[in-house]
């Protein structure tokens, strides 16, 4: 019998730059990888690290967003929606457009809010676990 942990989720490695290669998927009950690319993992999960980011995306996931659109719409100053949307930018899920004076955001990677959704629902079944304890 094999001893080697496995790993229970799926991971996608990635590098300093999201978009620079194309994810590797590790299929639920596979060996553990030590070539992966955990660390690049846990920069990309940590610009889901903020519920005000996961609403920044969710918004995005419906349209493309002017600035003061975010800002109207969350209830935010300017500057806190900005800091938001520059990790976003960062970490490669979201992309920026000047037109004019203004800029405006769209959802690069949709497959992030498939990580939300999954998230959520996975959130919502640890939160009746432990009140059924």
């Amino acid at each position: 019998m094999d001893s080697s942990p496995r790993l229970s989720t799926y991971v996608a490695s990635s590098s300093d730059q999201i978009n620079a290669q194309t994810p590797r998927i590790i299929a639920i009950d596979q060996p553990f990888d030590p070539s992966l690319d955990y660390v690049g993992v846990a920069s990309l999960f940590g610009a889901f690290d903020s519920p005000l980011r996961l609403q920044i995306l969710g918004l995005l996931a419906e349209r493309d967003h002017f600035v003061f659109e975010l800002v109207d719409a969350l209830k935010c100053s300017q500057p806190l929606i900005s800091q938001h949307l520059r990790v976003l930018k960062k970490s490669g899920l979201i992309t920026s457009e000047r037109r004019g004076r203004q800029i405006i955001y769209r959802l690069l990677q949709p497959e992030a809010m498939l990580i939300v959704e999954k998230t959520l629902r996975l959130f919502e079944k640890i939160a009746i676990e432990k009140r059924s304890v």
